[in-house]
């Protein structure tokens, strides 16, 4: 009989379920937050990469450009008046046996001239800057050695976006007739 009426008072029921529901949409809701700022902060940090990517991008273009309007590859390795190669050009000679492109560009210490001076040229668009390196791998492999006197020179050109806290390194190659 006891057993009876106790499990018919019902009177707190809905109580009990309405508080397990509160939780559940509780511990939902705070997920939701976890996740909507994870999500924030991946998207802040792919806008940086891609400003990043662009600026660098343009460096390079820029840099390709620079390269395109000189005469002749003397005038480019020795400047206008054999003034010496601008500071973003070396010569893959001027790199060391010790130097591989691909894995030792991308080290910041590898920008620098040794006396903690940047030994690259610099590229300023919208008031950001990128550095530029350029290496001159010299004539084309299998070029012709024809008597006209136009040679295809090899470049690697590496530009260098740092800002906001993120960094990108892009490399292109560039290859230009020279007379």
């Amino acid at each position: 009989m006891l057993m009876g009426r106790f499990l018919q008072q019902e009177d707190g029921f809905v109580l009990v379920v309405s508080l397990q529901v509160m939780v559940i949409l509780t511990i939902i809701a705070l997920s939701a937050r976890s996740t909507t700022t994870i999500e924030l902060k991946v998207a802040g940090n792919e806008r940086i990469y891609v400003s990043n990517f662009y600026l660098a991008e343009a460096a390079c273009m820029d840099q390709a450009q620079q390269i395109e309007e000189q005469q002749s590859f003397d005038e480019l390795v020795n400047g206008e008046n054999n003034s010496g190669a601008p500071a973003w050009l070396f010569q893959l000679s001027d790199l060391g046996d010790d130097m591989n492109e691909p894995t030792d560009i991308p080290d910041e210490s590898n920008w620098e001239d040794g006396s903690g001076n940047t030994a690259v040229g610099d590229f300023v668009f919208n008031g950001e800057n990128a550095r530029q390196l350029t290496v001159s791998r010299g004539v084309e492999p299998g070029d012709s050695l024809d008597m006209d006197g136009k040679r295809v020179y090899t470049f690697n050109i590496y530009c260098d976006a740092t800002k906001s806290n993120g960094r990108v390194v892009v490399g292109i190659g560039y290859k230009t007739i020279f007379f």
